[in-house]
């Protein structure tokens, strides 16, 4: 999955970026996650990027930071060479600035024409798609959950494990890069999901990708994260016949 990162020094076009980025990613399924928004460039590049060739939404004229977009496009550029760049901005005679920065960005899209903000995020979003290469059909699942006031899509394939909240009506998903807790309840989500998903135990859903060895003394089930879930008595069978298979 990659990771979106915007930096802008106005809350309401971040969320306005934000919020188109996750219709669209939303109604095509994209494997895409907003995973930062910030008015600070020195907030954004204190960020560990741990996804090469991520997409970045840049204001240019950023208000209380100590370099423009164009210089964070460029150290941005250093440290992920194959990331995309997409400047959003009222600055409509700065366009030809990417070019003396040398920065390749994707596109540059400026800000007060609302309509075109919109199609030309699809189009950025669309291209990015496209050179991905095609995952295979069970890696390309996903599942859709509410996560503050955003709805994030998770690939199946990155979820370790699912548990119980200690908060009622509530699940926490351990992916390999983030905990999320969210509302909903393991027999919903059991449902939902592909029979990589196996229930060890009343509290815990997991996937069997990640299923390293069962310590059949403790009870335990070790993943290959280092992480461990608790299984119970009665599903020691299946999950024998389970592991038998991996």
């Amino acid at each position: 999955m990659k990771h979106i990162y915007i930096c802008d020094d106005e809350l309401i076009y971040r969320e306005q970026i934000s919020s188109l980025i996750n219709h669209s990613i939303i109604g095509h399924q994209y494997s895409l996650m907003v995973k930062a928004k910030t008015s600070s460039t020195t907030e954004l590049l204190a960020i560990d990027f741990d996804h090469s060739e991520s997409v970045y939404f840049l204001d240019v004229n950023i208000i209380g930071s100590p370099i423009n977009g164009f210089e964070l496009g460029k150290e941005i550029r250093r440290r992920d060479p194959r990331g995309f760049i997409i400047f959003v901005t009222t600055f409509e005679e700065l366009a030809v600035e990417t070019f003396k920065y040398r920065l390749e960005a994707m596109d540059y899209i400026v800000k007060d024409q609302p309509d075109n903000i919109a199609n030309r995020i699809e189009l950025c979003l669309a291209s990015i798609m496209e050179q991905q290469l095609p995952e295979p059909l069970e890696e390309s699942k996903m599942l859709t959950v509410k996560f503050a006031d955003e709805l994030l899509l998770i690939a199946l394939s990155e979820i370790v494990f699912i548990e119980t909240s200690s908060r009622s009506h509530m699940v926490v998903i351990h992916t390999i890069d983030q905990t999320i807790e969210t509302a909903g309840n393991l027999q919903e989500l059991e449902a939902q999901l592909t029979e990589e998903f196996v229930r060890s135990h009343r509290s815990f859903l997991v996937n069997r990708a990640y299923i390293k060895s069962f310590n059949l003394k403790q009870n335990l089930l070790e993943l290959s994260t280092g992480q461990t879930c608790l299984v119970a008595r009665r599903m020691k069978k299946s999950l024998k016949e389970v592991l038998a298979l991996l």
